[in-house]
C-alpha cells in the first residue's frame, strides 16, 4: 500500500509518473469525485494548466479552482490512503 505521505505529496511533486502501478488506483478513486473536481484535478496534473487557466476554462475564478483542487486532493487521500490523522 502506498504511504500516506507519498500519496499526499504526489500532487505537489507529480511523482505519479514514477508511481505507475498506482495510476489505476488513482483514476479509480477519481471516479468517486464529482465531475467538476475530477476535471480540475485532471487539468492541473495531466494538462499542467495554471489555476487561473483552469478557472477560465471551467467558467469560474482562480480561487475556485484552487479550492476544488485542494478539496479533491484531500478526498483522494482519504479514499486511497485512508485518514491517518483521524
Amino acid at each position: 500500500m502506498i504511504s500516506y505521505y507519498l500519496l499526499y505529496h504526489i500532487f505537489d511533486f507529480k511523482l505519479y509518473y514514477l508511481l505507475y502501478p498506482y495510476h489505476f488506483a488513482l483514476y479509480r478513486a477519481m471516479q468517486q469525485l464529482d465531475a467538476e473536481t475530477r476535471e480540475v484535478i485532471h487539468l492541473r496534473l495531466a494538462g499542467d494548466f495554471s489555476f487561473r487557466d483552469i478557472g477560465d476554462i471551467l467558467g469560474h475564478s482562480e480561487v475556485w479552482a484552487r479550492v476544488r483542487f485542494y478539496r479533491g486532493k484531500e478526498k483522494l487521500v482519504k479514499i486511497i490512503g485512508g485518514d491517518n490523522n483521524a
